[in-house]
């Protein structure tokens, strides 16, 4: 072999080693630097678990601001009083009526809350309550459900009975009320004139309107 080959093919394997060399050493170089990548993504998945953090923090506490909220206006609510009459006490004292009149012999008739109730004389209530007098004085009664409002006898319930013994035409018709907050019962018998009434003496009528209002059974 000449010495001109030889020479080269030493020159042939000493390039390739070179070649191989550099590959090993930017191999490395490309090994060196992955962890630094993965600690970053590793950086960003921790912000993001704490930004969902923060806002699963910021959604609980809206919710329970809310909740507050809910729970304040419920208090608010019951804290309310409540209307001295509603239907129920109106349906006992209906009851209660109905068993009453038997013992007096005598059968009434109760106002609708639409229709005037007509009396035997010519009255018809409601409607006249701005001609009744209470206790000689006027404009005393309104038509009032629930018992409030600012007329000072808030009337519930009418009820009315017709005479059929003579003298004729007569009626008996009470006023269930609440006079100052309190359960009052006004009656009136009037034939002819200004129609007026004063509070009754009956009793029976009295006590169990008072037991009814403030939630009691009627005796």
């Amino acid at each position: 072999m000449s010495k001109t080959k030889h020479w080269g093919i030493v020159g042939v394997a000493l390039l390739s080693l070179m070649v191989m060399a550099g590959c090993g050493q930017q191999a490395k170089k490309s090994d060196a630097t992955e962890p630094a990548k993965s600690a970053k993504v590793k950086s960003s998945s921790q912000k993001s678990a704490k930004a969902k953090s923060g806002s699963k923090t910021s959604g609980k506490a809206k919710a329970g601001k809310q909740s507050s909220s809910a729970s304040s206006k419920a208090s608010a609510s019951s804290s309310q009083p409540a209307t001295p009459w509603d239907g129920t006490k109106d349906a006992a004292l209906a009851s209660f009526i109905a068993s009453w009149e038997k013992t007096m012999g005598q059968s009434y008739t109760k106002f609708d809350g639409i229709h005037p109730l007509q009396t035997s004389v010519g009255i018809a209530y409601p409607t006249a309550f701005s001609e009744e007098l209470v206790n000689g004085t006027p404009n005393q009664l309104a038509w009032r459900p629930d018992g409030t409002g600012d007329s000072s006898y808030n009337v519930v319930a009418i009820y009315n009975y017709d005479g059929t013994e003579p003298p004729l035409p007569n009626r008996i018709t009470y006023f269930f009320a609440f006079h100052n907050g309190q359960p009052v019962v006004l009656v009136d018998q009037s034939r002819d004139g200004a129609p007026s009434a004063g509070e009754t003496q009956n009793t029976a009528l009295r006590t169990n309107f008072q037991r009814i209002a403030t939630g009691q059974s009627a005796q």
